[in-house]
């Protein structure tokens, strides 16, 4: 029944950041991008320090769920004392919280976020984040954090609309990419992004699952183009055309 209406009462897409090795950059992207969303509703601030405020959350507002098990993750050391639910006050037994669970997030650089804390935070393949995922009736981007069978079932679970890979663009970032998604396939639409000042080759394009973008190091065309791009996998995804190679491609070719 929670499942089911989860399904019905979604009011936007969810998007999934993940690395396929450590330090690739997924936090700095998945603070870029509700960075991105903020501005584009009109909200001041990004994902930066300082940018506390309490407003009331409104109806399409992102909510960023750190599901990568690192602390303090998303949110800066310097966040720890803004009040809000963090990830140690959700009861793990429950499937489902209330809708009023987003009201309760603490604001950390300009949007709503579910957090870890000193008490601990929650990782992909914890029972609270799809819980969460369910309940938050607001348009979601989740740090996964490492991609794997673990973080694979969770955006599965959560019904993402978009998955995003960061990765090394060389040989071995090639090699890594590969043997991961053999391994654990993406469930969702997928854009593989390089991290920043590297080049990618042929034998990233090959193995690619999705068009290859640069990752955006900060506000501007690489994260337009990334929001663009995102935009339209989410299009494919919502109107059953998500294995429309031609599709990611034209988007690839779109934002080079």
């Amino acid at each position: 029944i929670a499942e089911a209406s989860s399904r019905t009462r979604r009011s936007g897409a969810v998007w999934v950041v993940a690395g396929i090795a450590g330090g690739v950059g997924v936090t700095g992207v998945v603070r870029l991008l509700a960075g991105e969303c903020g501005r584009r509703r009109g909200v001041r601030g990004g994902m930066r320090r300082g940018a506390r405020g309490a407003r009331r959350a409104r109806s399409g507002d992102v909510v960023v769920v750190d599901a990568s098990g690192s602390v303090p993750g998303v949110a800066l050391a310097g966040d720890h004392d803004i009040p809000g639910v963090r990830w140690a006050d959700l009861d793990a037994s429950e499937d489902s919280y209330l809708p009023s669970l987003r009201e309760h997030l603490p604001i950390v650089g300009g949007v709503r976020a579910l957090v870890g804390d000193s008490r601990g935070g929650a990782a992909a393949d914890d029972p609270r984040v799809v819980a969460a995922c369910r309940s938050l009736d607001a348009p979601l981007i989740v740090d996964a954090g490492r991609w794997d069978e673990r973080a694979a079932r969770c955006v599965s679970a959560i019904h993402a609309d978009a998955l995003v890979l960061v990765t090394h663009g060389d040989l071995e970032g090639a090699a890594a990419l590969s043997a991961t998604c053999a391994v654990a396939p993406p469930p969702c639409p997928a854009i593989t992004l390089v991290c920043a000042g590297e080049r990618w080759g042929p034998g990233l394009r090959e193995c690619a699952p999705g068009p290859i973008l640069r990752a955006p190091t900060r506000p501007g065309r690489k994260l337009r183009g990334l929001m663009r791009s995102l935009d339209s996998v989410s299009s494919l995804s919502a109107g059953g055309a998500a294995s429309s190679t031609g599709g990611l491609l034209a988007i690839e070719a779109r934002h080079a």
